[in-house]
């Protein structure tokens, strides 16, 4: 390998040749060559990933973590998107893009633990850099593992306008996970249940599979190379805090400020969530006008409703609330064309309204059954085995933002009672 190239040269002179052969070799792997090839053998080897990410994102689920995530992303901040990969896949994922992207401010997201090859995985991060760790009340995280819903049960389903009866699209087309104790089997349910408690809590006592929840303890002592740890509660990313706690991170650590600052208000997975998108078709003059409606946060479109007329045709109602103004409505060509006639925005808006309208009765039902963070601790008193269970975890998970960040320990109010119920049951 020739070191002819002038950057390759100078740090040749400045830092010697295995510097000057890394700079090349890295070069080489940024152009795509051998790059394919390369990586099998580095993982095998064990080699570290490469320099170049800036901290390490970790995060339980149910803390906001997808949200937080989509946050720092908005910052111009490149990291990765995991769930159920493998440590190998995770591996490549991440060394191409702190190769090929190695000019971008890059990350590392960590929100998973016990998958596949997983110990092997943490074992390539060997950079000496910070961490920031997102944490919330346990008892919350309970809460809302138990309240996460499966999507739409007919999200594909194209909805019609035009006069067709669209509550009984929507009249309970969410879903939840259930649990029989007895069976020990999970399903499917209208309504959440408190029994799904004894799942979540079983299946990390356990380690059985990978794990989601209560893991940044384990995933912090799987990363030795870690210099600091700056500890964010949900709450300070949540509605109007959301902006300020962001401009915060973005100073201490030299990344893009915020700049859109409805869009770090909005809820990632809100009341409004398991409903969308909706692709509404509307008919008018022997030809459907085509819509679809969804998150400005999850800005997922099918690719040809490329056309944003939210400003045109929001109805005036749901301009300003606090959830449906984060909705975004696309459209495509032919229906552009269409809108430029008066008549014909005015009846999309009329049609748009009335869908809202459903929408939001149906959120609200919705949401009346979802449990609190109350029925938890009721149900954890009245089942002290299961109370045992949680705290031992507990105890563990939280012990390090004990001894440096007992204020936020401070702010949780449903861990503190959880900790009075387990003082009165001697557990």
């Amino acid at each position: 390998m020739k070191l002819t190239n002038n950057n390759t040269w100078r740090i040749f002179r400045e830092k010697g040749i295995k510097q000057a052969l890394t700079h090349r070799l890295n070069r080489i792997l940024r152009d795509n060559i051998f790059i394919d090839l390369f990586i099998p053998l580095a993982w095998q080897l064990n080699k570290k990933l490469p320099k170049g990410y800036k901290f390490l994102y970790i995060a339980s689920h149910a803390t906001g973590h997808n949200a937080m995530q989509k946050f720092l992303t908005q910052c111009n901040i490149q990291t990765n998107w995991h769930f159920e990969e493998d440590g190998y896949t995770r591996y490549k994922d991440i060394y191409k893009r702190l190769i090929k992207d190695k000019h971008h401010y890059n990350i590392i997201t960590l929100s998973e633990y016990n998958f596949t090859d997983h110990q092997k995985f943490f074992a390539t991060i060997r950079e000496k850099v910070p961490a920031i760790i997102l944490v919330r009340d346990p008892i919350a995280i309970c809460k809302s593992a138990i309240n996460h819903s499966m999507e739409r049960k007919n999200i594909t389903t194209i909805i019609r306008g035009g006069g067709a009866d669209l509550s009984a699209l929507f009249s309970d087309c969410i879903q939840y996970n259930g649990y029989n104790t007895q069976t020990k089997q999970t399903f499917l349910s209208n309504t959440p249940s408190l029994n799904m408690l004894e799942y979540l809590i079983s299946q990390r006592t356990s380690m059985q599979g990978m794990q989601t929840s209560f893991i940044t303890h384990a995933i912090k002592e799987s990363l030795p190379y870690i210099t600091k740890i700056h500890y964010i509660d949900m709450n300070e990313i949540t509605g109007k805090r959301t902006w300020k706690s962001i401009k915060k991170l973005s100073s201490l650590f030299d990344f893009l400020p915020p700049q859109d600052k409805h869009y770090f208000e909005g809820s990632l997975y809100g009341s409004l969530r398991p409903f969308l998108p909706i692709r509404f078709h509307i008919p008018y003059k022997n030809q459907d006008l085509e819509f679809i409606c969804n998150l400005q946060q999850h800005s997922m479109t099918f690719e040809s409703y490329s056309y944003n007329i939210t400003s045109q045709v929001m109805p005036a109602n749901y301009k300003h609330d606090k959830n449906f103004s984060h909705i975004m409505i696309w459209t495509t060509k032919a229906s552009l064309e269409k809108l430029q006639e008066n008549p014909c925005k005015t009846f999309v808006v009329q049609e748009l309204d009335k869908l809202f309208s459903i929408l939001q009765n149906e959120m609200n039902r919705n949401d009346s059954k979802k449990l609190t963070e109350k029925d938890v601790l009721e149900y954890l008193q009245r089942n002290p085995q299961t109370a045992k269970k949680l705290k031992v975890i507990l105890d563990g998970e939280i012990e390090h933002i004990k001894q440096t960040r007992p204020d936020i320990i401070e702010s949780w109010r449903y861990y503190l009672e959880f900790e009075a119920i387990c003082k009165r049951c001697n557990i």
